[in-house]
């Protein structure tokens, strides 16, 4: 773990982290490195598993490199991030004690349910994270580019082009 940038914190948490949580960091990292430092893992992962080869293809589409291997809970950057954001509708994480920040949840709805496979299942993740990453740089940052005092997880996304309501997953075109 570096942060020498001194940049807000966020850990992203999955349960396996070779999809949505591993896809939620490399996203972040590429297109908001300047405002967050992120990582992520898995709350019942085996460690060093491969990342999906759908997602690495989707991300790659999209001039994002996913890499790495899946890892396990990390109690120290738990502690430290400031925003640790559980990209599961049924996964759960306690606080540990020391914690600073804050546990939000991004619901992701599972296009897996619907029949939806492959490299078009991975798509879908991928534009839906894009687009729950900008909405957090947009609604957690000040203008001078530290984190939002007080910030709570405001959905924004009804204002960024996303469907607040439904949260359904469409592609990003």
């Amino acid at each position: 773990m570096s942060n020498t940038d001194n940049l807000p914190l966020v850990y992203f948490l999955g349960a396996n982290n070779v999809e949505k949580s591993a896809m939620a960091e490399a996203i972040t990292n590429a297109r908001h490195g300047n405002l967050f430092k992120a990582y992520s893992a898995g709350t019942n992962c085996e460690p060093d598993l491969p990342r999906d080869a759908d997602c690495v293809a989707a991300c790659a589409e999209a001039g994002i490199t996913l890499d790495g291997v899946s890892t396990p809970v990390d109690e120290e950057l738990l502690r430290s991030a400031n925003l640790v954001i559980i990209v599961s509708r049924k996964m759960t994480i306690d606080p540990v004690p020391g914690m600073k920040g804050i546990i939000l949840r991004w619901g992701v709805d599972e296009p897996a349910d619907t029949g939806i496979s492959g490299r078009e299942r991975a798509n879908l993740l991928r534009d839906y994270l894009i687009r729950r990453v900008d909405a957090l740089a947009v609604g957690a940052m000040t203008s001078d580019g530290t984190l939002r005092s007080g910030y709570r997880g405001e959905d924004i996304l009804d204002q960024t082009g996303g469907q607040k309501s439904s949260r359904r997953l469409t592609s990003v075109k």
